[in-house]
């Protein structure tokens, strides 16, 4: 389902939604009808908040979800999510870029690639 069907089926607003995740009524509107791309931190809270996935138009999430889990095949799990939590939290297109784009290098490399000066390397 989608953000509209999943909100209408449960009776909610996009107000009510807006008031529950802090993300504004004209954005989720926007998600809603598949005008802008959800940035991952606004994905995982709507999936947080109805406790099931939503089918998303065409979107950067899947791809920075696959680079996820294609660094986790390079290094050790507290360095991906510090990396992944570092990066989202200061300009979320920007961090997208970064974890693609290191996952791409870990991938073409076929090992891990030195990460910015901060993390630990694995």
């Amino acid at each position: 389902m989608n953000l509209r069907e999943i909100r209408q089926s449960r009776g909610l607003t996009q107000g009510d939604i807006s008031r529950m995740t802090n993300i504004n009524v004209p954005t989720l509107s926007l998600y809603e009808a598949g005008s802008s791309i959800p940035t991952l931190e606004d994905v995982i809270r709507l999936e947080q908040l109805f406790e099931q996935p939503i089918e998303w138009a065409e979107t950067y999430q899947p791809k920075v979800a696959q680079s996820i889990i294609t660094l986790m095949e390079y290094y050790p799990l507290t360095t991906v999510i510090n990396f992944v939590a570092r990066n989202l939290r200061s300009d979320i297109n920007y961090g997208e870029s970064m974890i693609i784009h290191y996952a791409n290098l870990a991938k073409a490399l076929n090992e891990p690639p030195l990460l910015p000066p901060g993390y630990n390397n694995g």
